[in-house]
C-alpha cells in the first residue's frame, strides 16, 4: 500500500526550540513550496523504518 502525501514549506525567523517554553513565542511564514513524497508500508523482519524521498 502506497500514500502519497504533500506538507507546506515554512521559515522560520526568528524562536527557533525557545517556543516549547511557554513564555517564549516565534515568528513563522508559510510558503507556497511545498515537499512531496510517497511512504510504502512493506514487511521487514528487523522492523526498520526506511524514509526515501527523490528531493533530498
Amino acid at each position: 500500500m502506497s500514500v502519497a502525501v504533500s506538507a507546506p514549506g515554512k521559515v522560520l525567523l526568528a524562536g527557533g526550540y525557545l517556543v516549547l517554553d511557554k513564555n517564549y513565542s516565534g515568528l513563522v511564514f508559510g510558503l507556497s513550496a511545498r515537499i512531496h513524497t510517497i511512504s510504502t508500508i512493506s514487511a521487514s523482519e528487523t522492523g526498520a523504518i526506511v524514509v526515501r524521498s527523490p528531493q533530498f
